[in-house]
């Protein structure tokens, strides 16, 4: 955090500093001073750092910062929506390093839309495997045509910073094969929590 007085402001100097902090830093203000504080880098930016090897190696890669309000409707709390390194890696590779792990080769892109989706999903049903967990059917689609949709686990940690958090996690997204009969089978089953008013189908 930087804090410069408004006094400070008035320096010529440090004019020419505030106007660089502006476009690296949010900040805030007040009577007597202006804070600047250390903005977080957008989710396809942080995709970037993790295919580059610079992202921090054990730090969990934030979605969005807050969990929208739809599925705070279905019992999440409004915690910032994060997803680990690795699972990032093998949704969007075709094969990897990592044994026993599920690669579900999504395009780059597409990944890079999932904030934008989880904030207005198609459809979210109860999980079938997990009672913490909630999985939205997307707007997006994968190199088939096939419909992504996505895990959520409610109330998990994520570390930051060296610091241990709550969050909600991403734990899969993929393309989901034979989705006509995947949403047959969870109407019947009244897994269908919520579906998006604007859609006269579901499919």
């Amino acid at each position: 955090m930087i804090e410069y007085t408004l006094i400070d402001c008035f320096d010529l100097k440090i004019i020419s500093k505030i106007r660089e902090l502006v476009k690296k830093y949010d900040y805030e203000y007040n009577s007597e001073s202006v804070i600047f504080k250390v903005r977080e880098d957008s989710f396809s930016e942080q995709i970037d750092q993790v295919l580059e090897g610079t992202f921090p190696k054990n730090d969990m890669v934030i979605v969005m910062m807050n969990t929208p309000e739809i599925l705070q409707k279905y019992g999440m709390n409004d915690y910032p929506i994060t997803i680990t390194q690795k699972h990032l890696i093998t949704i969007m590779s075709k094969r990897g390093k990592y044994l026993n792990a599920n690669y579900h080769d999504l395009n780059i892109k597409t990944v890079k839309n999932l904030p934008s989706a989880i904030q207005q999903p198609q459809l979210i049903l109860k999980s079938n495997t997990r009672e913490d967990s909630l999985v939205l059917v997307t707007k997006l689609k994968d190199k088939n045509n096939n419909k992504i949709i996505a895990s959520i686990k409610k109330d998990g940690e994520f570390q930051k910073n060296g610091k241990i958090e709550k969050s909600n996690i991403l734990t899969s997204a993929y393309g989901k094969e034979k989705y006509e009969k995947f949403i047959k089978k969870n109407k019947e089953q009244g897994n269908v929590l919520y579906a998006q008013k604007s859609n006269k189908k579901t499919s």
